[in-house]
């Protein structure tokens, strides 16, 4: 592929270096969300559920997955 867009080593190297730190993040908002699902399932399954609580952890749970799908497509936010 590399030869067939016809770019240069240089060029060749800021790609892999921006995949790989696109990559470690994308680590870090997976471990982000699945840490805010986690938080979010003992809130949901209480006896006593308190609305404000859920509704602000459901709200960071939303965040994370946008912040995910943002990474995964390229663009930041």
């Amino acid at each position: 592929m590399v030869q067939r867009i016809g770019i240069n080593s240089d060029q060749q190297k800021k790609m892999d270096d921006i995949f790989q730190a696109n990559r470690l993040r994308l680590v870090d908002l997976n471990a982000t969300l699945q840490k805010d699902e986690m938080t979010l399932e003992p809130l949901m399954s209480s006896e006593t559920p308190d609305e404000t609580k859920i509704l602000v952890q459901i709200d960071k749970v939303a965040q994370a997955r946008a912040r995910r799908a943002f990474s995964k497509t390229g663009l930041s936010r």
